[in-house]
Parts: C-alpha cells; structure tokens; sequence
C-alpha cells in the first residue's frame, strides 16, 4: 500500500513507467531543505507525504516563508518539499478488471489549482475530455500497469508542461503527480460491476463543473444562469461543507456538444461583477 499513499513512494512507481517527476525531498532540517529549495529555485511547494487533496499544501516563495512553515508545521506528520512544475493538472480515470485491464476510463482538465482553491478561496472549473487519440492515454495506460490498479477504481494526476522545464520536458509534455486508487472525488464519479463493461460508451458531450464561491460578486445570479442555459445544466446543487473549500460553495455541471461552446458556459458562470473573466 505504500506506493499509494505516500508521494515520495509514487514518485518511484511513476519513474519505473518512465514517466518524468517532479524533484523532491523529505523535509528534515532547515539547512538541507532551504539548500534544496535554492538548488530547484522558488516557489516550492510543501505538503503532507501521507495526505490526500489540498489539505495542509502551501507554496512557499522565500527562505524566511519556508522558515516559518518549518517553525509553525505539525511535528508529527512527514512534509515533502517539491519543485513547483509550470503545468495545469490533466487526470486519468476510470476502472479495471482484476488483469488490469481499463474497462472504462476519460480525463478531466482542471482549469486551475485545488491548492489555491483551497488557499485562495476562489472559485473552480474542470472539464472532462475524451481521452482518445491522446499522448495522456498511453502514459496513463503505463502507469495502471506500474501500480497495483487490480479490480479497482484509478485516478491519476499528471502535469501538462506549459512551459519547457529543464529535467523535466517540453511544454506539452506530461509529469507524473500524484496517484489515488479510488473514483474521481465529488461529483466526478460513475459505476462499476462485474469484471467487464457492458457498456456501449459514445462520448456525445462535453461537460464541465464550475463551482461558484460564497464571497465572490458575480456578474449573474442563479436565475440568470437557470434562463440561458437550463437545457444544458446535468445537475445544479450546494457543495457539502466537507467538499467546499476545493470545489466551491455551489456547482453547476452543464454539458454540450462542443469545447468552445462548453467554455462559452464557464465564463458566463463565473463572469464578475465588474465585467472580467474567470478564464
């Protein structure tokens, strides 16, 4: 179970696919996790090695703010340090027969970051995609073969370089994140039964979540959005206490049967006040 729940372990299961990570080290003292922090350039990023979502991440931008992280931390839990990778978040999901097999599997494109959600508190959106044709199937398929995703739900996190990073790729390549070995959290989840899919899966949508903030002056209120695009909308409900500080207060998921017309949706929802854009 280790290479499951612990970062550093998944670090070691992605690189054995060969599939890039993210330079990291196990924070101990401040002098070898300051000199490690110089060595990869800030910001960095700290979180628990043994942790699940945003909880207890933060990006840290200078010596004296890693300083106090390491005076202010819980001693008693075991913090990573990581370079930060200039890249959005692309997922791999979906389920496998007990030969590892995927009987089912898509991808959802985070639009921004689940740590600043949570840090920031701002709003969110992520889009599903069809992962046909796409270079994120064969390194996915790689790595449900590299862990043990025997009979299971996966979901698997990987950058999408925006940017060339030495050691790491050329803007489009793809880095290894991080590893769950459950279905996709809040509302992203599906079914599974059987050891086969009986399922005849055709993709006729894209579809969206945008999960609006409490706090945050939007340009239309619910009833606007209702009018506009109500055939649209798959589901429209308050995000549990639980969820919100990474999805947002209220979401509405909305589908159609293009991008740009799905992106139309998102900046429509999320529009502020003051005439800007989300996206």
């Amino acid at each position: 179970m280790s290479s499951m729940k612990y970062k550093s372990k998944m670090k070691d299961v992605y690189k054995s696919a060969n599939i890039p990570v993210a330079r990291y080290l196990l924070v101990d003292d401040f002098e070898s996790t300051k000199a490690f922090a110089n060595e990869v350039g800030y910001p960095v990023i700290v979180k628990p090695d043994n942790g699940a979502g945003a909880s207890s991440t933060y990006k840290l931008k200078s010596d004296s703010e890693l300083e106090y992280f390491l005076a202010t931390k819980d001693n008693d839990v075991q913090f990573i340090i990581e370079e930060m990778v200039p890249g959005h978040v692309e997922t791999f999901d979906g389920i496998t027969d007990k030969d590892k097999n995927i009987l089912v599997c898509t991808s959802h494109v985070m639009l921004n970051s689940i740590m600043d959600n949570v840090n920031e508190a701002t709003d969110t959106a992520f889009y599903s995609q069809p992962v046909e044709g796409l270079d994120l199937a064969e390194v996915g398929t790689r790595a449900v073969k590299a862990f043990d995703t025997r009979s299971r739900f996966y979901h698997f996190e990987f950058f999408r370089l925006d940017e060339d990073r030495e050691g790491l790729g050329k803007k489009g390549d793809i880095v290894g994140l991080e590893v769950n070995m459950r279905a996709p959290g809040a509302y992203m989840p599906d079914m599974i039964k059987f050891n086969q899919c009986f399922y005849d899966i055709q993709r006729k949508y894209w579809v969206a979540y945008t999960g609006r903030r409490e706090g945050i002056d939007y340009m239309y209120n619910y009833d606007d959005i209702r009018a506009k695009y109500g055939h649209n909308i798959a589901l429209e409900a308050e995000v549990p206490e639980a969820l919100s500080a990474a999805m947002g207060n209220y979401v509405f998921i909305v589908r159609c049967t293009t991008k740009e017309e799905l992106f139309d949706m998102i900046r429509f929802i999320l529009k502020r006040v003051d005439g800007t854009d989300w996206m």
